[in-house]
């Protein structure tokens, strides 16, 4: 579904690159049977999402970088285009965060109604759009976070060089992500990844008290006796992540850490009735 949905835009030219994260499962292979156009590039040795996505700005030749995961689809032909559109209207804007939804979260919502050009502090990984030359400028993805919170680094950086995020106007992109995958993992890196990026970005005088408060936080989040020592570990993994990345803090501006937490994240929308089918081509008649 993600694969066609791609091919179903609209735009062209369409370069479009698949990225086979260490896979044992025939992905390579069946990509290029199935679609012979498309690039797939494969790894050794699992590198990560944020690694991954870091290399397709490098790697790709376009001005616009689209990231879309492999549990995702595009649900109208026209997503790339009106994307686009949203990027001419704003040439100051670095980043467009698409509408998605998650139907199988369906506890999911909009924190707060959101309108087409509103400002985001950050986008979703599985929906989203960005000038390559202002993600290289920023330095990209930093390798090291892997995957969860990656975006968030990028997006406060691209605001600290003057770039902003808006709200896209595109039909939503459908995420089929479950709720329960590799939640051992997702609770590590996130725990991990949020003292890091607190580490990393947040300017003094705020840095500290916030680091503090959010290894106290994260700690008791559905805490239980049972749970305890792996809360312990997921913190002190954090901790130990800054200390081996030391001296890669290189703080934002106080400004831009004071807009970036006023505004409001990019969260799916509310889900009910029935489930956008993914773009197709328009069937050709002889």
């Amino acid at each position: 579904m993600c694969l066609e949905s791609c091919m179903a835009q609209d735009y062209r030219p369409l370069e479009i690159i698949v990225y086979d994260d260490a896979s044992t499962d025939g992905t390579p292979g069946e990509v290029k049977r199935l679609f012979p156009e498309i690039l797939c590039i494969s790894t050794r040795k699992r590198v990560g999402q944020a690694g991954l996505r870091d290399r397709g700005f490098r790697d790709c030749h376009g001005d616009f970088v689209f990231s879309l995961d492999d549990d995702a689809y595009f649900s109208d032909t026209g997503t790339i285009l009106r994307t686009l559109s949203d990027f001419q209207n704003d040439p100051g804007i670095g980043g467009v965060a698409i509408p998605f939804i998650e139907p199988i979260r369906r506890a999911s919502h909009e924190q707060a109604p959101l309108s087409p050009h509103d400002n985001l502090r950050s986008f979703y990984g599985c929906a989203y759009a960005i000038r390559r030359a202002t993600a290289l400028a920023c330095g990209g993805y930093r390798a090291f976070f892997q995957a969860h919170v990656e975006e968030r680094d990028l997006c406060i950086r691209i605001l600290d060089h003057g770039g902003g995020i808006i709200y896209g106007s595109a039909p939503p992109v459908v995420h089929m992500v479950h709720p329960t995958g590799e939640r051992p993992r997702v609770q590590y890196l996130g725990v991990r990844n949020t003292l890091l990026f607190d580490y990393l970005n947040i300017p003094q005088p705020y840095v500290v008290q916030k680091y503090v408060m959010d290894m106290a936080r994260l700690f008791v989040h559905k805490l239980t006796l049972f749970s305890a020592p792996r809360r312990l570990f997921y913190v002190l993994a954090g901790v130990g992540a800054c200390l081996r990345y030391l001296l890669r803090r290189h703080a934002v501006s106080r400004a831009t850490y004071k807009k970036f937490i006023r505004l409001p994240g990019h969260s799916p929308l509310s889900c009910a009735g029935p489930l956008p089918p993914p773009a197709r081509r328009p069937v050709q008649h002889r």
